[in-house]
């Protein structure tokens, strides 16, 4: 992904991706499922 991501903050990726819309979602589903705060983490990184 180079070119335009090159030049934009994390933000923007995040943005761009959707990313930050299903991160309330995704951290919702974690805690029903009884993840833990590291497993989150993991997962997403």
């Amino acid at each position: 992904m180079g070119g335009w991501f090159a030049m934009r903050s994390l933000k923007d990726y995040f943005l761009f991706t959707g990313f930050s819309d299903l991160l309330p979602v995704a951290v919702k589903m974690a805690q029903e499922l009884n993840y833990t705060k590291e497993e989150m983490i993991e997962a997403i990184c």
